[in-house]
């Protein structure tokens, strides 16, 4: 296979993905060895996402001083995030419009939220009101400017809130159409599953899109129904069959140890777009101009196989 010109390619773009990676982390260790200072001697630069890595795997002060195993798993996660994430929340964010699209109501209804969402977080607020919370540091934060990241902070700060009906349409979308469909493992013991022990080593695939639309946990599997996933909505408790919990039966970030690094960001992407959208463009899908529904595609990403064509209007 190397030697074919498939992967010959494979190998080129593999090379490219990680010499990106390493240019990043070799230039986090020339600012750690020279760091930015102000008049009073403090670091001026914020620690990011390549810092909190660093943190998490070494207790070494510095890469430089990072152990070879340390830096290898700490650019496999940048590898990670920087990769996968974003395709994923492309992904993701697609799928979401679509649904909405074949359903105007919910689609008004995220609308109404984004907008109540940002008039509430750009208005000024009290130094009472400020100083009280993270509310009021969000609300401070995306009133404190004019341009492209204030709109999108205005709707994170929806997700940001308990019961966001952007961020439960999302989640929906990503139950239909899981973004990512299957995950491998490897045992790392003998498991015993409906009776059968499956031996420590063997390579396991679960199936996130059939856990997903599995009926003896969600009722109307197959049907947009974003309440499941608003807390305490009554026709919400009854599209998920007892003893099943959202918690236990949504994963589509996996779970456990090895769940995504990077979901809570994908899930403030995702929503704080979601918003942005929705506010200025109405979206809608018509199979005579737009063509055929999107078909799903499994592949390590749930795309589609014949794109995501809507019809799409300002407001």
């Amino acid at each position: 296979f190397w030697r074919s010109a498939a992967g010959r390619t494979y190998r080129s773009l593999v090379d490219t993905a990680h010499s990106f990676t390493r240019s990043q982390v070799e230039r986090r260790m020339r600012e750690q060895q020279a760091p930015a200072c102000s008049d009073d001697g403090t670091q001026q630069r914020r620690e990011d996402f390549l810092d909190a890595l660093q943190k998490a795997r070494s207790d070494a002060p510095s890469i430089r001083e990072m152990s070879a195993e340390a830096r290898r798993n700490m650019e496999s996660d940048l590898e990670t995030l920087v990769f996968a994430g974003h395709d994923t929340s492309a992904t993701a964010l697609s799928w979401t419009l679509y649904y909405l699209s074949v359903n105007p109501t919910a689609q008004e209804r995220c609308f109404q939220e984004a907008m109540s969402s940002s008039q509430n977080a750009t208005e000024p607020t009290s130094s009472a009101e400020s100083s009280s919370g993270s509310d009021g540091d969000v609300a401070d934060n995306v009133a404190s400017g004019g341009d492209g990241r204030t709109r999108f902070d205005a709707a994170t700060a929806s997700h940001k809130q308990s019961g966001s009906y952007l961020a439960a349409c999302a989640k929906e979308a990503m139950r239909l159409s899981s973004v990512v469909p299957f995950i491998h493992r490897r045992l790392g013991e003998d498991t015993e599953l409906a009776g059968h022990v499956i031996p420590a080593g063997t390579r396991v695939m679960v199936s996130l899109w059939g856990l997903h639309h599995n009926e003896t946990v969600w009722a109307s599997a197959d049907e947009f129904r974003p309440e499941r996933f608003l807390a305490g909505d009554p026709v919400g408790r009854e599209l998920i069959h007892a003893p099943h919990t959202v918690r236990d039966a949504f994963v589509p970030f996996s779970a456990g140890s090895r769940s995504c690094l990077g979901q809570r960001m994908a899930m403030e992407q995702v929503v704080g777009l979601l918003g942005l959208l929705v506010r200025q463009y109405r979206f809608s899908y018509d199979e005579s101009v737009a063509g055929p529904a999107p078909r799903p595609c499994p592949t390590i990403v749930m795309h589609s196989s014949n794109g995501m064509n809507l019809l799409v209007e300002k407001r």
